[in-house]
This record gives structure tokens, C-alpha cells and sequence, in this order.
């Protein structure tokens, strides 16, 4: 079996989003399953890359996307990339191979990331491929780019979450319910999580200099 794992963090290899596709890949990986990381942003003009990826695709069981969040959507990289993906497989036959997507924000709440599920579903049906599930991972500030054997009890559902998803991608099932619940759950207290987010936001108003105007409102007449 092949899975193609697409990482659509324009942070890259420091990012949430590439933390889970490498545990997701080392899981597959002792099942025998070929598992392949392409990290998408920088190459949605590429025509080069469209064939490259089009072509892993035609040889995959799985496809999995694993986005953080931006504004209710996906990145716009990302989403050019889907169009392009939706084009070139409607208008060609080829095999339907199953999709899965994990999308992952800074909100403590897993519910915010649902309508980018959504669009990733009806991407599906315009692409060809078999709509297997997703994930919604919400406090994704507890990994931040490092790496899921490294967070202790804090990475705790993910790693349970991502273990029965690869599970579920070596018996070529849909994403399981329980794995919903699981990495639905943050893994630390709601106000535990708010106070630390809050002041890595100060920190970074800071280096930024603009520490005395978080609670600017240029907009408002």
C-alpha cells in the first residue's frame, strides 16, 4: 500500500502540521506502508510539481492532508493547489483513491476546524477521491512543530488519534469515530491553554514592537 501525505504549513518542517504527518508516517512506516511527506506550500505555480504530484497520486491508497487552519478555510496555497488537483482529475479518469484530511488550529476548541473539513469533503467529490474522514485538531499550539514522541501527556490524544487513524488506513477503513473524540480532546485544562497562549501572544507583539497596541481598533470610526 502507498499514502501520500500533502503538509500544507507554510512553516514547513517547524510547523503543527508536519509534527503529525512524521508520527503519522513513523506509524505507517512499521506496517510496510510506502508513506511519502510532500510539503506544498511554495509550489502551487509549479507545473513541474502538478505532474510530480498528480502522478503520486495515481499511485496511492490514501491521500492525507494535514492543513492548519486559516480563517474558517484552508491556506490559499493549499487551496490553489486542490483546484488544480480537482481540474486535471475530473477532466482525466483515473483510480479513486481515499482522502483524508487533519486540519489543526490555535483554538482550544476542535469545532473551528469542521467547515475546513467540509470544504476538503466537497473537494472529494469534484476530485475523485473517496472521502475516508477527517480530523479536527484544535489546541495546536501544544505542539507547535515538535515532535509528538517529545510532547509527554500533552500529545497524548493526538498520538492515540493518529494511532487508530493508521490503523483504520492499513484495514482501508474510514476514519473512526473514536478518533474524532479523542483528538477533539485538548490535552491540557481550557484555561491552562488560554494563559499560555496569551502570553506567547504578548511575546510575540513584543519582538514585534508592538507590544502597547494589541488593543488598537484602527477601523472603528
Amino acid at each position: 500500500m502507498n499514502c501520500l501525505i500533502l503538509c500544507g504549513s507554510p512553516r514547513g518542517q517547524r510547523s503543527t502540521s508536519y509534527s503529525i504527518a512524521e508520527y503519522l508516517r513513523s506509524l505507517l512506516d512499521s506496517h510496510e506502508v510506502t508513506c511519502d511527506i510532500q510539503i506544498l506550500p511554495g509550489l502551487e505555480s509549479s507545473d513541474e510539481f502538478m505532474t510530480f504530484i498528480l502522478e503520486k497520486i495515481e499511485r496511492s491508497s490514501y491521500v492525507i492532508l494535514t492543513s492548519p487552519l486559516y480563517v474558517d478555510s484552508l491556506p490559499s496555497h493549499v487551496l490553489k493547489i486542490l483546484m488544480k488537483i480537482a481540474y486535471a482529475r475530473t477532466s482525466k479518469a483515473g483510480h479513486t483513491p481515499k482522502f483524508v484530511g487533519i486540519v489543526n488550529s490555535g483554538f482550544p476548541e476542535s469545532e473551528h476546524n469542521t467547515l475546513a473539513l467540509r470544504i476538503l469533503e466537497l473537494f472529494c467529490k469534484q476530485a475523485s477521491f473517496e472521502w475516508a474522514g477527517g480530523l479536527p485538531f484544535g489546541g495546536g499550539g501544544i505542539v507547535s512543530g515538535v515532535s509528538l514522541d517529545q510532547l509527554g501527556g500533552r500529545g497524548r490524544n493526538v498520538r492515540n488519534a493518529l494511532e487508530l487513524l493508521a490503523d483504520s488506513v492499513i484495514k482501508e477503513e474510514r476514519v473512526p469515530e473514536r478518533a474524532v473524540q479523542v483528538i477533539s480532546k485538548l490535552g491540557i485544562p481550557k484555561k491552562l491553554y488560554i494563559m499560555f497562549a496569551e502570553k506567547n501572544w504578548k511575546k510575540m507583539a513584543q519582538s514585534h514592537g508592538v507590544l502597547d497596541r494589541l488593543d488598537a481598533t484602527p477601523y472603528v470610526n
